[in-house]
C-alpha cells in the first residue's frame, strides 16, 4: 500500500472492511474515561480546598 493517509485508508478498508477503521477504539475509551473521571474529581476537590466559587 501507498504510505499516504488515503492509501492506508483504502488498504484498511479493502483488507479489513470499514470496521477496521475503528480497531483500537474500545481500548482507547477504556483508558480515557477513567483519566477524565479522575481529573474531574481532582479539579472539583481543588476548587473546594482553595475556596474557589463557581459562577
Amino acid at each position: 500500500p501507498q504510505m499516504t493517509m488515503t492509501g492506508l485508508f483504502r488498504h484498511i478498508v479493502r483488507t479489513e472492511g470499514a470496521i477496521g477503521l475503528y480497531r483500537g477504539l474500545a481500548p482507547n475509551f477504556m483508558k480515557v474515561i477513567p483519566a477524565v473521571s479522575i481529573s474531574y474529581v481532582v479539579y472539583e476537590n481543588l476548587k473546594i480546598t482553595l475556596g474557589v466559587q463557581s459562577r
